[in-house]
Protein backbone atom coordinates (compact mmCIF):
# COMPACT_ATOMS: atom_id res chain seq x y z
CA UNK A 1 0.00 0.00 0.00
CA UNK A 2 1.04 3.58 -0.55
CA UNK A 3 -0.33 7.06 0.00
CA UNK A 4 -2.14 8.70 2.89
CA UNK A 5 -5.68 7.42 3.33
CA UNK A 6 -8.11 8.78 5.94
CA UNK A 7 -7.04 6.07 8.43
CA UNK A 8 -3.30 6.12 7.72
CA UNK A 9 -1.33 5.65 10.94
CA UNK A 10 -3.85 3.36 12.63
CA UNK A 11 -3.05 -0.28 13.41
CA UNK A 12 -5.87 -2.85 13.31
CA UNK A 13 -5.52 -6.46 14.42
CA UNK A 14 -7.91 -8.68 12.48
CA UNK A 15 -8.74 -11.98 14.19
CA UNK A 16 -11.70 -12.68 11.89
CA UNK A 17 -12.36 -15.63 9.64
CA UNK A 18 -14.37 -15.77 6.41
CA UNK A 19 -16.45 -12.90 5.05
CA UNK A 20 -18.28 -10.77 7.65
CA UNK A 21 -15.48 -9.38 9.83
CA UNK A 22 -12.93 -9.69 7.05
CA UNK A 23 -15.06 -7.49 4.80
CA UNK A 24 -15.22 -4.84 7.52
CA UNK A 25 -11.47 -4.83 8.12
CA UNK A 26 -10.85 -4.80 4.35
CA UNK A 27 -12.73 -1.49 4.27
CA UNK A 28 -10.44 -0.15 6.99
CA UNK A 29 -7.38 -1.28 4.98
CA UNK A 30 -8.68 0.51 1.90
CA UNK A 31 -8.97 3.65 4.03
CA UNK A 32 -5.28 3.42 4.89
CA UNK A 33 -5.19 1.53 8.19
CA UNK A 34 -2.44 -1.04 8.71
CA UNK A 35 -4.51 -4.21 9.08
CA UNK A 36 -2.62 -7.19 10.47
CA UNK A 37 -4.53 -10.39 9.88
CA UNK A 38 -3.86 -12.84 12.72
CA UNK A 39 -4.18 -16.29 11.17
CA UNK A 40 -4.38 -19.44 13.25
CA UNK A 41 -2.15 -22.40 12.56
CA UNK A 42 -1.76 -24.65 10.71
CA UNK A 43 -3.90 -23.54 7.76
CA UNK A 44 -4.84 -19.95 8.46
CA UNK A 45 -8.18 -18.46 7.46
CA UNK A 46 -10.52 -21.15 5.98
CA UNK A 47 -11.28 -18.71 3.16
CA UNK A 48 -7.85 -19.61 1.68
CA UNK A 49 -9.36 -22.92 0.52
CA UNK A 50 -12.62 -21.60 -0.97
CA UNK A 51 -12.79 -22.00 -4.78
CA UNK A 52 -12.34 -20.79 -7.43
CA UNK A 53 -8.57 -21.07 -7.15
CA UNK A 54 -5.98 -19.47 -9.40
CA UNK A 55 -2.65 -21.28 -9.15
CA UNK A 56 -3.83 -22.53 -5.76
CA UNK A 57 -4.81 -19.05 -4.54
CA UNK A 58 -8.44 -18.42 -3.57
CA UNK A 59 -10.25 -15.53 -5.25
CA UNK A 60 -12.59 -15.46 -2.25
CA UNK A 61 -9.66 -14.95 0.13
CA UNK A 62 -8.08 -12.34 -2.13
CA UNK A 63 -11.32 -10.38 -2.28
CA UNK A 64 -11.63 -10.16 1.49
CA UNK A 65 -8.00 -9.80 2.52
CA UNK A 66 -6.23 -7.66 -0.04
CA UNK A 67 -4.17 -4.87 1.52
CA UNK A 68 -3.66 -6.67 4.82
CA UNK A 69 -0.52 -8.15 6.41
CA UNK A 70 -0.50 -11.81 7.46
CA UNK A 71 0.72 -12.79 10.92
CA UNK A 72 0.53 -16.53 11.63
CA UNK A 73 0.11 -17.37 15.30
CA UNK A 74 -0.99 -20.19 17.57
CA UNK A 75 -2.81 -18.28 20.30
CA UNK A 76 -2.41 -21.04 22.85
CA UNK A 77 0.58 -21.15 25.18
CA UNK A 78 3.38 -18.72 24.34
CA UNK A 79 1.40 -17.35 21.40
CA UNK A 80 -0.96 -15.60 23.79
CA UNK A 81 1.90 -13.51 25.20
CA UNK A 82 3.01 -12.65 21.67
CA UNK A 83 -0.48 -11.45 20.86
CA UNK A 84 -0.56 -9.37 24.05
CA UNK A 85 2.64 -7.62 22.94
CA UNK A 86 1.16 -6.93 19.53
CA UNK A 87 -2.17 -5.71 20.94
CA UNK A 88 -0.30 -3.23 23.12
CA UNK A 89 0.70 -1.44 19.90
CA UNK A 90 -2.73 -1.57 18.25
CA UNK A 91 -5.53 0.95 17.93
CA UNK A 92 -8.22 -1.60 17.13
CA UNK A 93 -8.82 -5.33 17.56
CA UNK A 94 -11.64 -7.00 15.61
CA UNK A 95 -12.64 -10.60 16.37
CA UNK A 96 -15.59 -12.79 15.37
CA UNK A 97 -15.70 -15.60 17.91
CA UNK A 98 -18.76 -16.68 19.83
CA UNK A 99 -19.15 -14.89 23.18
CA UNK A 100 -16.75 -16.24 25.78
CA UNK A 101 -14.18 -17.69 23.39
CA UNK A 102 -11.84 -14.68 23.53
CA UNK A 103 -11.92 -14.77 27.34
CA UNK A 104 -11.04 -18.47 27.36
CA UNK A 105 -8.11 -17.72 25.06
CA UNK A 106 -7.00 -14.83 27.29
CA UNK A 107 -7.32 -12.23 24.51
CA UNK A 108 -10.54 -10.54 25.61
CA UNK A 109 -11.05 -6.80 26.00
CA UNK A 110 -10.46 -6.49 29.78
CA UNK A 111 -7.19 -8.39 29.47
CA UNK A 112 -5.88 -6.32 26.55
CA UNK A 113 -7.17 -3.03 27.94
CA UNK A 114 -4.99 -3.44 31.03
CA UNK A 115 -1.94 -2.73 28.85
CA UNK A 116 -3.62 -0.53 26.27
CA UNK A 117 -6.49 1.62 27.63
CA UNK A 118 -6.85 3.38 24.26
CA UNK A 119 -7.69 0.09 22.54
CA UNK A 120 -10.96 -0.24 20.66
CA UNK A 121 -12.09 -3.86 20.75
CA UNK A 122 -14.85 -4.79 18.30
CA UNK A 123 -16.48 -8.18 18.77
CA UNK A 124 -18.61 -9.42 15.87
CA UNK A 125 -20.74 -12.48 16.58
CA UNK A 126 -23.95 -14.04 15.37
CA UNK A 127 -26.25 -12.79 18.12
CA UNK A 128 -24.09 -10.45 20.18
CA UNK A 129 -22.89 -10.63 23.76
CA UNK A 130 -26.34 -10.46 25.37
CA UNK A 131 -28.98 -12.65 23.76
CA UNK A 132 -30.82 -15.88 24.54
CA UNK A 133 -29.22 -17.15 21.32
CA UNK A 134 -25.71 -15.87 22.04
CA UNK A 135 -24.11 -19.31 21.80
CA UNK A 136 -26.15 -20.60 18.86
CA UNK A 137 -24.31 -21.29 15.58
CA UNK A 138 -25.42 -19.66 12.36
CA UNK A 139 -24.53 -18.57 8.86
CA UNK A 140 -25.91 -15.88 6.61
CA UNK A 141 -29.04 -17.75 5.51
CA UNK A 142 -30.03 -18.45 9.11
CA UNK A 143 -29.74 -14.78 10.04
CA UNK A 144 -31.75 -13.71 6.99
CA UNK A 145 -34.46 -16.20 7.93
CA UNK A 146 -34.65 -15.17 11.57
CA UNK A 147 -34.40 -11.48 10.66
CA UNK A 148 -37.39 -11.39 8.31
CA UNK A 149 -35.46 -10.90 5.07
CA UNK A 150 -36.49 -14.25 3.58
CA UNK A 151 -40.16 -13.74 4.40
CA UNK A 152 -40.10 -10.60 2.24
CA UNK A 153 -38.75 -12.46 -0.80
CA UNK A 154 -41.19 -13.50 -3.54
CA UNK A 155 -42.06 -17.21 -3.54
CA UNK A 156 -40.07 -19.58 -5.68
CA UNK A 157 -40.49 -23.23 -6.52
CA UNK A 158 -43.02 -24.88 -4.24
CA UNK A 159 -43.98 -21.55 -2.70
CA UNK A 160 -40.90 -21.26 -0.49
CA UNK A 161 -39.19 -17.85 -0.26
CA UNK A 162 -36.37 -17.38 -2.76
CA UNK A 163 -32.83 -16.99 -1.43
CA UNK A 164 -31.18 -13.66 -2.37
CA UNK A 165 -28.01 -13.83 -4.44
CA UNK A 166 -26.13 -11.61 -2.01
CA UNK A 167 -25.32 -12.70 1.58
CA UNK A 168 -27.12 -9.84 3.30
CA UNK A 169 -26.07 -10.70 6.84
CA UNK A 170 -22.39 -11.10 5.99
CA UNK A 171 -22.16 -7.88 4.02
CA UNK A 172 -24.33 -5.81 6.37
CA UNK A 173 -22.42 -6.94 9.46
CA UNK A 174 -19.11 -6.19 7.75
CA UNK A 175 -20.30 -2.69 6.96
CA UNK A 176 -21.59 -2.17 10.52
CA UNK A 177 -18.27 -3.43 11.88
CA UNK A 178 -16.39 -0.78 9.91
CA UNK A 179 -18.90 1.91 10.92
CA UNK A 180 -18.69 0.87 14.57
CA UNK A 181 -14.90 1.07 14.57
CA UNK A 182 -14.98 4.52 12.98
CA UNK A 183 -17.49 5.71 15.57
CA UNK A 184 -15.37 4.40 18.43
CA UNK A 185 -12.26 6.02 16.97
CA UNK A 186 -14.04 9.36 16.85
CA UNK A 187 -15.18 8.94 20.46
CA UNK A 188 -11.57 8.22 21.45
CA UNK A 189 -10.45 11.55 20.04
CA UNK A 190 -12.75 13.21 22.61
CA UNK A 191 -12.23 10.96 25.62
CA UNK A 192 -8.76 9.53 25.10
CA UNK A 193 -10.17 6.12 26.03
CA UNK A 194 -10.91 3.02 24.01
CA UNK A 195 -14.02 0.91 24.42
CA UNK A 196 -15.67 -2.44 23.76
CA UNK A 197 -17.98 -2.57 20.73
CA UNK A 198 -20.57 -5.36 20.34
CA UNK A 199 -21.79 -6.04 16.77
CA UNK A 200 -24.30 -8.83 16.08
CA UNK A 201 -24.94 -10.22 12.61
CA UNK A 202 -28.60 -10.70 13.52
CA UNK A 203 -28.89 -7.03 14.46
CA UNK A 204 -27.21 -5.99 11.20
CA UNK A 205 -29.80 -7.93 9.20
CA UNK A 206 -32.70 -6.45 11.15
CA UNK A 207 -31.28 -2.96 10.56
CA UNK A 208 -31.99 -3.50 6.85
CA UNK A 209 -35.73 -3.69 7.60
CA UNK A 210 -36.01 0.07 8.12
CA UNK A 211 -38.94 0.67 5.74
CA UNK A 212 -40.66 -2.66 6.38
CA UNK A 213 -40.37 -2.15 10.14
CA UNK A 214 -41.90 1.31 9.91
CA UNK A 215 -44.88 -0.06 8.01
CA UNK A 216 -45.28 -2.94 10.47
CA UNK A 217 -45.18 -0.70 13.54
CA UNK A 218 -48.02 1.38 12.10
CA UNK A 219 -50.09 -1.56 10.83
CA UNK A 220 -48.88 -4.74 12.55
CA UNK A 221 -51.71 -6.91 11.20
CA UNK A 222 -51.22 -5.94 7.56
CA UNK A 223 -49.49 -8.49 5.31
CA UNK A 224 -45.92 -7.64 4.25
CA UNK A 225 -45.86 -5.22 1.36
CA UNK A 226 -44.82 -6.41 -2.09
CA UNK A 227 -43.87 -2.89 -3.18
CA UNK A 228 -40.15 -3.69 -3.27
CA UNK A 229 -40.14 -7.31 -4.42
CA UNK A 230 -41.89 -7.17 -7.76
CA UNK A 231 -45.53 -6.70 -6.85
CA UNK A 232 -45.83 -3.01 -7.76
CA UNK A 233 -46.16 -2.00 -11.41
CA UNK A 234 -44.14 1.17 -10.81
CA UNK A 235 -41.23 -0.70 -9.22
CA UNK A 236 -40.37 -4.03 -10.76
CA UNK A 237 -38.64 -5.97 -13.55
CA UNK A 238 -40.11 -6.35 -17.04
CA UNK A 239 -39.31 -8.52 -20.04
CA UNK A 240 -38.96 -6.84 -23.45
CA UNK A 241 -40.00 -8.26 -26.81
CA UNK A 242 -36.45 -9.53 -27.43
CA UNK A 243 -36.39 -11.36 -24.07
CA UNK A 244 -34.18 -8.93 -22.22
CA UNK A 245 -35.00 -7.64 -18.76
CA UNK A 246 -35.33 -4.03 -17.66
CA UNK A 247 -36.22 -2.31 -14.43
CA UNK A 248 -38.72 0.47 -13.85
CA UNK A 249 -38.31 2.26 -10.52
CA UNK A 250 -40.88 5.06 -10.54
CA UNK A 251 -41.04 5.39 -6.76
CA UNK A 252 -41.76 9.10 -7.12
CA UNK A 253 -45.05 10.08 -8.78
CA UNK A 254 -43.14 12.41 -11.11
CA UNK A 255 -41.33 9.50 -12.75
CA UNK A 256 -44.50 7.40 -13.01
CA UNK A 257 -46.21 10.30 -14.78
CA UNK A 258 -43.28 10.52 -17.19
CA UNK A 259 -43.49 6.79 -17.88
CA UNK A 260 -47.22 6.99 -18.55
CA UNK A 261 -46.61 9.87 -20.97
CA UNK A 262 -43.81 7.94 -22.71
CA UNK A 263 -46.11 4.98 -23.42
CA UNK A 264 -49.11 7.22 -24.14
CA UNK A 265 -51.15 5.80 -21.26
CA UNK A 266 -52.29 8.76 -19.15
CA UNK A 267 -55.09 6.56 -17.82
CA UNK A 268 -52.49 4.69 -15.75
CA UNK A 269 -51.31 7.79 -13.89
CA UNK A 270 -53.60 7.26 -10.85
CA UNK A 271 -52.01 3.84 -10.20
CA UNK A 272 -48.64 5.06 -9.02
CA UNK A 273 -46.27 3.41 -6.55
CA UNK A 274 -48.09 5.03 -3.62
CA UNK A 275 -51.57 4.05 -4.84
CA UNK A 276 -51.74 0.24 -4.99
CA UNK A 277 -55.34 0.00 -6.19
CA UNK A 278 -55.95 -2.60 -8.92
CA UNK A 279 -52.35 -3.72 -8.40
CA UNK A 280 -52.58 -7.04 -10.25
CA UNK A 281 -54.44 -5.59 -13.24
CA UNK A 282 -52.07 -2.66 -13.67
CA UNK A 283 -49.03 -4.91 -13.30
CA UNK A 284 -50.27 -7.21 -16.07
CA UNK A 285 -51.05 -4.26 -18.33
CA UNK A 286 -47.59 -2.79 -17.95
CA UNK A 287 -46.02 -6.20 -18.53
CA UNK A 288 -47.90 -6.38 -21.82
CA UNK A 289 -46.72 -2.87 -22.72
CA UNK A 290 -43.07 -3.75 -22.21
CA UNK A 291 -43.48 -6.87 -24.32
CA UNK A 292 -44.37 -4.67 -27.31
CA UNK A 293 -40.86 -3.26 -27.89
CA UNK A 294 -37.26 -4.55 -27.94
CA UNK A 295 -34.78 -3.36 -25.35
CA UNK A 296 -33.04 -0.84 -27.63
CA UNK A 297 -36.30 1.02 -28.24
CA UNK A 298 -37.11 1.08 -24.53
CA UNK A 299 -33.67 2.45 -23.71
CA UNK A 300 -34.10 5.29 -26.20
CA UNK A 301 -37.69 6.11 -25.28
CA UNK A 302 -37.35 6.06 -21.50
CA UNK A 303 -34.03 7.89 -21.53
CA UNK A 304 -35.61 10.65 -23.58
CA UNK A 305 -38.43 10.93 -21.02
CA UNK A 306 -36.03 10.92 -18.04
CA UNK A 307 -37.59 7.83 -16.47
CA UNK A 308 -35.86 5.80 -13.73
CA UNK A 309 -34.99 2.86 -15.94
CA UNK A 310 -32.05 0.45 -16.20
CA UNK A 311 -31.27 -2.88 -17.85
CA UNK A 312 -30.67 -6.02 -15.84
CA UNK A 313 -26.96 -6.70 -16.38
CA UNK A 314 -24.94 -9.82 -15.81
CA UNK A 315 -21.69 -9.50 -13.90
CA UNK A 316 -19.61 -9.42 -17.08
CA UNK A 317 -21.69 -6.53 -18.38
CA UNK A 318 -21.47 -4.71 -15.05
CA UNK A 319 -17.68 -4.70 -15.03
CA UNK A 320 -17.53 -3.46 -18.63
CA UNK A 321 -20.02 -0.67 -18.01
CA UNK A 322 -18.74 2.90 -18.62
CA UNK A 323 -19.82 3.96 -15.13
CA UNK A 324 -17.61 1.30 -13.53
CA UNK A 325 -14.69 2.38 -15.70
CA UNK A 326 -15.20 6.09 -15.01
CA UNK A 327 -15.39 5.53 -11.25
CA UNK A 328 -12.42 3.16 -11.12
CA UNK A 329 -14.40 0.48 -9.32
CA UNK A 330 -12.25 -2.43 -10.52
CA UNK A 331 -8.54 -2.64 -9.80
CA UNK A 332 -5.87 -5.11 -10.82
CA UNK A 333 -3.33 -6.46 -8.35
CA UNK A 334 -0.32 -8.72 -8.81
CA UNK A 335 0.05 -11.82 -6.65
CA UNK A 336 3.54 -13.38 -6.47
CA UNK A 337 2.21 -16.89 -7.13
CA UNK A 338 -1.12 -16.54 -8.91
CA UNK A 339 -0.31 -13.54 -11.09
CA UNK A 340 -2.85 -10.84 -11.89
CA UNK A 341 -6.14 -10.60 -10.01
CA UNK A 342 -9.01 -8.21 -10.61
CA UNK A 343 -10.98 -7.10 -7.59
CA UNK A 344 -13.33 -4.34 -6.51
CA UNK A 345 -11.88 -1.04 -5.36
CA UNK A 346 -13.02 1.19 -2.50
CA UNK A 347 -16.25 2.90 -3.67
CA UNK A 348 -15.89 6.25 -1.89
CA UNK A 349 -13.90 9.19 -3.27
CA UNK A 350 -12.07 11.35 -0.70
CA UNK A 351 -10.80 14.66 -2.02
CA UNK A 352 -7.92 15.16 0.42
CA UNK A 353 -7.11 11.63 1.61
CA UNK A 354 -7.82 9.15 -1.20
CA UNK A 355 -8.49 5.52 -0.42
CA UNK A 356 -5.57 3.14 -0.81
CA UNK A 357 -5.11 0.95 -3.88
CA UNK A 358 -4.61 -2.19 -1.84
CA UNK A 359 -2.08 -4.88 -2.65
CA UNK A 360 -2.80 -8.57 -3.13
CA UNK A 361 -3.56 -10.65 -0.05
CA UNK A 362 -0.30 -12.04 1.35
CA UNK A 363 0.61 -15.69 1.72
CA UNK A 364 0.11 -17.20 5.18
CA UNK A 365 2.54 -15.70 7.69
CA UNK A 366 4.37 -13.52 5.18
CA UNK A 367 4.69 -10.59 7.58
CA UNK A 368 5.19 -12.47 10.85
CA UNK A 369 8.95 -12.03 11.20
CA UNK A 370 8.93 -8.37 10.21
CA UNK A 371 6.17 -7.50 12.67
CA UNK A 372 7.94 -9.32 15.49
CA UNK A 373 11.21 -7.52 14.71
CA UNK A 374 9.33 -4.22 14.93
CA UNK A 375 8.08 -5.31 18.37
CA UNK A 376 11.69 -5.77 19.48
CA UNK A 377 11.95 -9.55 19.20
CA UNK A 378 15.47 -10.64 18.25
CA UNK A 379 16.33 -13.34 15.71
CA UNK A 380 16.95 -16.04 18.29
CA UNK A 381 13.56 -15.56 19.91
CA UNK A 382 11.78 -15.48 16.57
CA UNK A 383 13.56 -18.68 15.48
CA UNK A 384 12.58 -20.32 18.78
CA UNK A 385 8.93 -19.39 18.27
CA UNK A 386 9.09 -20.81 14.76
CA UNK A 387 10.65 -24.04 15.95
CA UNK A 388 8.03 -24.41 18.67
CA UNK A 389 5.19 -24.00 16.17
CA UNK A 390 3.96 -20.79 17.79
CA UNK A 391 4.38 -18.89 14.51
CA UNK A 392 4.89 -19.86 10.88
CA UNK A 393 5.96 -18.16 7.70
CA UNK A 394 8.86 -17.68 5.33
CA UNK A 395 12.39 -17.42 6.66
Amino acid sequence: MSGQGPLTGLRVLDLCRLLPGGFGTRILAEMGAEVIKIESLPGGDPSRAIPPLQQGVSHHHMTINGGKRSFSLNLKGEGKAVFHDLAATADVVVENNRPGVAARLGIDYPTLRARNPRLIYCSLSGFGQVSPLQNAPGFDLNFMALGGILALQPPGEGGAPTVPGIPHADVASGLWTAIAVLGALQARTRTGEGQFVDVAMQDAVISLLTISAGRHFVAPDAPPTRDFNGGNAAYTVYATSDDKYVTLAAFDNTFWTRFCAAVNRPDLEPYSFHNPQDRSRVLEEVRAIFRQRPYAEWEKLLTEHDVCFAPVLGLGEVFRHPHVTARGLVQEVEHPIAGKFRQLAHPVKYEATPAIAVSAAPELGTDTRGILRDLGYDKDRIDALLAAGVIAGPA
